[in-house]
């Protein structure tokens, strides 16, 4: 018997060793197999299968289908490989509504300002981040905000305090970034831009919510 020349220590017939091309295969499967990324159906079906004389060992990989998961174990268990299945997902605010609604946070329009649909990655964490130049100054305690609303099979949460930016009597150039985790991997949502005004003036000089950017990025 010989071992392949890169020091994986794969067995391979020699040319002294008897003949048997059904043992050739096997050595070689069995050499492979554990170095290539192996698939299961899920993490119970893997811990089935990865037992006893086949238990793992450092340094396998797989990749679980029903948790859409890459793993490498090392010695103390298997570990998640993050990776992103898709780029930061971003909508940029084209222009701000012809009059602002009072009181309740109202979504933009499409043509304004269009919602943004994307996929959760295999995390299941994502970076939501609202940006706009807010201002209102019908008043000395009129407000203005920018926020978003979420919805889709992975979430569903609508605009708050917890993930808009506002002004109050004045004008403010901010992004607020949040984070959520523990949504289902592969599940669409869908992330709608969002504005509360407690007072309208002028659109652009007294009230305005504009020049925005809502952005989703997966985390590892």
């Amino acid at each position: 018997m010989a071992t392949d020349d890169y020091g994986q220590g794969i067995t391979l017939m020699a040319l002294t060793d008897a003949p048997s091309i059904p043992k050739a295969i096997a050595d070689l499967a069995a050499g492979v197999i554990p170095r290539g990324v192996m698939r299961f159906a899920s993490a119970s079906t893997r811990g089935a299968t990865l037992a006893g004389s086949f238990a793992p060992v450092e340094g396998m990989m797989t990749w679980l289908v029903a948790e859409k998961r890459l793993d490498v174990y090392d010695a103390a268990g298997w570990r998640q490989i993050p990776y992103f299945s898709a780029a930061p997902a971003v909508s940029n605010q084209v222009s701000m509504p012809a009059s602002f609604t009072t009181g309740a946070f109202t979504d933009f329009a499409s043509g304004n300002w269009a919602p943004l649909t994307t996929t959760i990655p295999a995390s299941g964490r994502i970076a939501i981040s609202i940006g706009a130049a807010v201002h209102n100054t019908v008043s000395s305690t009129a407000t203005a905000w920018a926020g978003w609303r979420a919805s889709g099979a992975a979430l569903t949460e609508a605009s708050s305090e917890t993930n808009s930016i506002s002004t109050w009597g004045g004008r403010t150039y901010a992004t607020r970034r949040v984070i959520r985790t523990g949504l289902t991997p592969g599940a669409s949502l869908t992330v709608t831009p969002t504005y509360q005004v407690s007072a309208a003036g002028t659109i652009g000089a007294v009230t305005r919510v504009s020049d925005g950017q809502l952005s989703v990025e997966p985390l590892p």
